[in-house]
């Protein structure tokens, strides 16, 4: 699915008020000594945040208007104590809306991700709060330029999760439902309200949610997330060096052992995959991996971020490719990578060895797509047994295939042997690994190439 419009929620999504609305009131609250009424603060907030959530529900079904839950909401607190000052009441509603626009913190990587989105995607806001705060607070936290449309319940009179309020918002911006999506952090207005009326969610869940009564589209605990994904594969991209063998260690130090998006077994599931459908083996497997963990957004950005470097890099030095290739010092440093190329693949393979070859022998060749709907069968769980069984020969291959162009003498061996014993052993980063041994090219090479 390719989206188009994103329709953000803004309360707890990207402003965030949890924070500064308790900052609000414990300002405002300072300010009219109201520890003369309560015992604490936090007395005086569990009261409001009580009958605040009560309110709002009466809101929504259209029992009580905008004014009277403003100032009931603001009254029930005093009036829980003893206090009837009414007019009290009205005077800390007042300072409260005139300060909470002014409050400028945004959840956390809200910009950056708004940065990295707006150009590609059409950026909305769908919030039930009112017009004259949700506006000011925009602009007071530097977010109102990101997004072409401000669509609120207050626009229509109808709140969400209804879906009079979803419709509405389609129309108002001209999108079409299969290209739209919904991300917010309320279950019940955002994700109920989007999933009623057909349009695929992403639930930010900011408040550690873990029982639904259905699966969201995509599920984030940060926004960042799925930048994460997109970094990541980037850099893989960016330092691989001899196909689509070599990115396997890269992929199982960043996708399993640091990221932890995938076992040992899920990633070597992926290569088989990629052995037995058409394209390129590292593409394929970062396209599972994302999908995995973030739906078809999440293997959009993983795939573009492990394509992305490659694409630069050959964009870069198309115009010059010849003169490139012809440096010396570009060919040291090759010579040296690739020795450090075939050892990470070789460190790979042992690590396939262990996890992969124990009963079943031979390749199997499988469509990608019954392997993403039927992963967790029973039976489909057997024959890829025996397809990951195979990969690590076809590795080894891959391998040999690689160090033939390498000069067998005692330095290179050495090298090798070097690299291997600092992967397996001491947990290099495979990174370091190949720097290293870029600058042992560069060094030591240089006589040895032609």
């Amino acid at each position: 699915m390719k989206y188009k419009n994103l329709f953000f929620d803004l309360d707890d999504t990207i402003w965030a008020f949890s924070q500064n609305a308790r900052n609000t009131f414990e300002e405002v609250y300072q300010k009219y000594s109201f520890d003369r009424y309560f015992d604490s603060f936090n007395h005086y907030y569990t009261l409001y945040q009580q009958r605040n959530t009560e309110l709002w529900v009466e809101y929504g079904e259209g029992k009580i208007t905008k004014d009277e839950l403003n100032s009931q909401r603001f009254f029930y607190p005093l009036q829980a104590v003893g206090v009837k000052d009414e007019a009290l009441a009205e005077r800390f509603s007042r300072d409260f809306f005139a300060i909470i626009p002014t409050k400028s913190v945004l959840m956390p990587h809200a910009k950056e991700v708004l940065e990295y989105l707006a150009p590609k995607y059409n950026l909305y806001i769908l919030s039930n709060g009112f017009r004259e705060l949700q506006s000011r607070k925009m602009r007071s936290a530097g977010v109102d330029g990101y997004f072409r449309k401000v669509i609120l319940s207050e626009d229509l009179g109808v709140l969400k999760p209804w879906p009079e309020i979803f419709n509405f918002a389609l129309s108002a911006t001209q999108s079409e439902l299969r290209e739209s999506l919904m991300i917010g952090d309320s279950w019940e207005a955002d994700i109920t309200g989007a999933h009623g009326v057909g349009m695929h969610q992403v639930f930010y869940n900011v408040t550690e949610r873990t029982a639904f009564p259905f699966l969201p589209t995509y599920h984030i605990h940060s926004l960042k997330e799925l930048m994460d994904l997109f970094w990541t594969f980037c850099r893989i991209g960016g330092l691989t060096f001899g196909g689509g063998y070599a990115m396997l260690p890269m992929l199982q130090k960043e996708v399993v052992e640091n990221r932890k998006w995938a076992t040992e077994q899920e990633l070597l599931d992926y290569y088989a995959v990629g052995q037995a459908t058409p394209g390129i083996i590292a593409v394929n497997t970062a396209t599972f991996v994302g999908y995995k963990e973030k739906g078809v957004i999440g293997a959009m950005f993983a795939t573009f971020g492990v394509v992305f470097p490659s694409l630069v890099i050959i964009m870069s030095i198309a115009g010059f490719i010849d003169n490139f290739s012809d440096l010396k010092v570009v060919q040291h440093a090759f010579s040296g990578i690739r020795i450090a190329v075939g050892v990470l693949i070789l460190n790979a393979l042992i690590k396939l060895v262990k996890g992969s070859v124990k009963d079943i022998l031979g390749i199997i060749l499988f469509v990608a797509t019954v392997f993403m709907q039927f992963r967790d069968n029973y039976y489909v769980n057997l024959i890829f047994k025996g397809i990951t069984a195979a990969v690590p020969m076809l590795v080894l291959a891959g391998v040999v295939s690689l160090l033939k162009g390498v000069n067998k003498n005692i330095s290179n061996l050495i090298v090798g042997i070097i690299a291997l014993i600092s992967l397996v052993v001491f947990d290099i980063h495979p990174v370091i690994v190949i720097i290293c041994s870029a600058i042992y090219g560069m060094i030591f090479l240089r006589e040895k190439v032609e």
